[in-house]
């Protein structure tokens, strides 16, 4: 059994599971969202990137 948590899912009328429709998800590491943009992806990105700089600046003033 894998882990997580269980959802009850409803059946549409031809007893097939509905699926959840939500506004984006990630996907092998990329933002995906139902507008088809890479905005939040991007956004994302650089976050990573001030949070890298931030750490490698903290390290170099550490080493003076």
């Amino acid at each position: 059994m894998s882990g997580g948590r269980k959802r009850k899912r409803k059946r549409n009328e031809n007893g097939s599971k509905e699926l959840e429709e939500v506004q984006e998800f990630k996907y092998l590491g990329f933002n995906l969202d139902r507008k088809g943009d890479y905005k939040r992806h991007i956004k994302e990105i650089n976050k990573t990137e001030k949070m890298i700089a931030r750490k490698e600046l903290r390290g170099k003033d550490m080493q003076k």
